[in-house]
């Protein structure tokens, strides 16, 4: 490569551009992606942050201008990530750990990128080429696109992306609480330059109906946490003002303290006056007023959360690891919120931002994270003192408390991070009394220890930025690419079969993406599983086929829970491979039943493993393990009448007429206080199904049930 390439103003104009790209993430999705509103967005952000990172290392090593001189909160940031990677490392199934999924694109990868985004910003921002004011205004520009978008969903606009959400809009980011919190950081956004720029008259115009149509996204999407630290950013913001300027009371201060108290008594008369016309009117303020300890969501939130705390108990100083929480979700689940049948029973993410540092990184994660936002504050306050400037002060620390606040009811996502880190960047930038002065002192090291001529060291650095860029590349942009592209090619290839010879189309696709990344493994053989099951009901197609998916989706299945063995929702998935494909190889029938017990052990109070693990132990024939298993979820889950129905069916089969005699009362008794009927019509049907087949099978159960629903009709008569 030329010098020419690598001259200050090629590599500045790079960085500039990718990480205005970057900010512009958002926007990108793609119909052609397993996960469409997730992976295209996070492979465009991670390609211009290897951009942006590898140009500006080049930069930072030729010219000293460009070296960025951080804060302890950065450091601080830093080694908060490292710690979650050492927690990864302690906690095993570290792939995962480090990969993610499809699903979230997260993991310790997604922290690298954003350690990489956030180093980039604050040389990008300490530059003076660089006009902070200018560079918030140009992120609003992707937040005002996105909002149009959403007003344009729920207008109903024909040429608009429809929304993901349903009723909620959910703009280009596929799920409504994301549109939330990334309207709430860009109100806070236009809010900043409004007062920085409220001299320029047309700028502050453009500022004001950014906010107001922000506003209006915010509570279109239902979003109550998004909602609430917008609120709480509004009212510390006004408590320090008040607090900072209480020597100037003029009639803005009067105006503020105003607004502080109708602020305060807004929010007590929305639980006040919950039922009132005015709140049932608004969705969000329906939403918020109905915020209690009874409410359905809540309860579930507390009940996990609760919950939760034993995994803390268990490992309280580096936690399980990235990406590890649905592990002990699993391991202490709550049972409380296992309604019936239909209930969501399977969390990767607590919905607490706090919550979830605690259990990924123990108390050390958890006490750095909140380090970086303590210190930030600190270096705020310092400012103050010795500049004065109450804005400042009041504006960021506000931010950085609300948006705190906000983490208690959501979970981070590429979305709102790009946004996020940008302010923290500036943060990260400010100085404090000692701030890092780390590559100069490096670079002077590096030449006193190997003598070095400054030629030297930029030709030799020069072949590793282009080296490390390829290989980032490579790695975290181009083969999670491949992988999801060719998984898309695999299903979309068995979804137009027309011959059997395509079968091997399917396979192939499958076997690339499987091959091409570590990402997404686990989704890859779950719809492996899915296509592999529609296979085996095809009439038509020749059993070599048919066996060769089998035996493929058993050898991957296998491998994998070797990989992941704490991972009992995809031990689940197998336990459902081998419960379905039990007729094609008997052999299934002992390893169903060793995986689940396996697994259960590491979930004692999952209702699916009871469920799986009593029906199997039914098809092995061993009726009164089958029975003690149906047993145990009736007395764990006493309230739900599926578990009554399954203890009802294994005692049919086991020929235990007391039993079948008791769990049909329970479940009339229940019915009774849910809809004041003895049974539904489709249960009827139900029973009028074990009816034929006891009259086979056990006359003694078909006695009982006729005489049981003899009397039950004439009861009813």
């Amino acid at each position: 490569m030329s010098d020419n390439f690598f001259s200050k103003q090629i590599l500045w104009s790079m960085v500039k551009i990718s990480i205005i790209l970057a900010l512009f993430a958002p926007l990108v999705f793609a119909t052609n992606f397993y996960f469409p509103y997730i992976v295209p967005r996070n492979l465009f952000f991670r390609f211009f942050v290897d951009v942006a990172f590898f140009a500006y290392l080049f930069l930072l090593i030729t010219y000293p201008e460009f070296r960025p001189r951080f804060n302890k909160a950065f450091s601080i940031f830093l080694i908060f990530i490292l710690s979650l990677a050492f927690s990864s490392i302690l906690n095993g199934s570290f792939s995962f750990s480090f990969w993610s999924n499809f699903e979230r694109m997260d993991g310790l990868v997604n922290w690298l990128y954003l350690a990489m985004y956030s180093f980039v910003l604050v040389g990008f921002l300490q530059n003076e080429r660089t006009n902070l004011l200018q560079v918030f205004r140009i992120a609003l520009v992707p937040a005002f696109l996105v909002a149009l978008i959403a007003v344009g969903q729920k207008l109903n606009l024909d040429f608009v992306l429809a929304s993901a959400g349903g009723d909620r809009i959910a703009a280009t980011f596929g799920n409504a609480a994301y549109v939330g919190s990334y309207m709430f950081l860009h109100i806070l956004v236009a809010f900043y330059l409004l007062v920085k720029e409220r001299a320029r008259r047309y700028w502050s115009l453009a500022y004001v109906a950014s906010i107001l149509l922000f506003v209006w996204t915010l509570m279109a999407t239902d979003t109550r946490g998004a909602f609430l630290g917008l609120l709480v950013f509004i009212f510390l913001f006004c408590i320090f003002y008040l607090f900072l300027q209480k020597q100037q009371k003029n009639k803005i201060y009067f105006t503020v303290l105003g607004l502080s108290i109708l602020s305060v008594v807004f929010v007590a008369l929305l639980f006040i006056q919950k039922e009132a016309t005015w709140v049932k009117a608004v969705p969000i303020l329906r939403k918020i007023s109905g915020i209690s300890f009874s409410e359905t969501t809540t309860q579930s939130r507390l009940l996990i959360w609760r919950n939760s705390w034993q995994g803390v108990v268990d490992k309280p100083i580096f936690g399980w690891g990235e990406e590890n929480f649905s592990v002990v979700f699993n391991q202490y689940f709550p049972i409380e919120i296992f309604h019936d049948i239909g209930s969501e029973t399977w969390f990767d993410r607590p919905h607490n931002i706090l919550v979830q540092h605690l259990i990924h990184g123990g108390f050390v994660g958890l006490i750095l994270y909140l380090s970086i936002f303590v210190y930030l504050i600190f270096i705020l306050a310092k400012h103050y003192k010795k500049h004065h400037d109450w804005f400042m002060f009041s504006f960021w620390s506000a931010f950085l408390l609300s948006f705190l606040f906000h983490d208690l009811f959501i979970f981070d996502s590429l979305n709102t991070n790009v946004i996020l880190y940008l302010l923290l960047a500036y943060l990260f930038s400010l100085k404090d009394d000692t701030r890092h002065y780390f590559f100069d002192k490096f670079f002077t090291k590096l030449k006193t220890i190997f003598s070095f001529k400054d030629r030297q060291i930029i030709l030799n650095f020069r072949w590793l930025c282009f080296v490390g860029f390829l290989v980032f590349g490579h790695f975290f942009v181009y083969q999670p690419l491949v992988a999801n592209k060719n998984l898309i090619k695999s299903l979309q290839a068995f979804a137009n079969i027309q011959a059997q010879s395509d079968l091997d189309n399917v396979l192939n696709f499958w076997q690339k993406s499987y091959d091409a990344s570590t990402l997404g493994d686990k989704e890859k053989v779950q719809n492996l599983q899915q296509m592999t099951s529609q296979i085996a009901q095809i009439e038509g197609i020749d059993a070599r086929y048919k066996a060769k998916f089998i035996q493929e989706t058993q050898k991957y299945f296998e491998n994998l829970l070797n990989k992941y063995p704490q991972d009992v929702r995809f031990a689940l998935f197998a336990s459902g491979f081998y419960y379905d494909f039990a007729p094609f190889d008997a052999s299934f029938v002992t390893k169903n039943l060793d995986l689940l017990n396996k697994a259960q052990v590491l979930a004692p109070n999952k209702p699916e493993f009871y469920f799986s693990l009593s029906n199997a132990y039914l098809t092995a024939g061993d009726f009164e393990a089958a029975q003690q298993v149906a047993k145990k979820l009736s007395e764990l889950a006493p309230w739900a009448k599926s578990v009554h129905w399954n203890l009802f069916k294994i005692s049919a089969v086991s020929g235990d007429e007391v039993t079948v005699t008791s769990s049909l009362n329970i479940i009339k008794n229940i019915n009774q206080e849910q809809s004041q009927v003895d049974f539904t019509e489709q249960e009827l049907n139900q029973l009028n199904y074990f009816m034929e087949y006891a009259k086979e099978a056990d006359p003694k159960i078909f006695q009982v049930l006729s005489t049981y629903l003899e009397n039950y009709k004439n009861i009813s008569a």
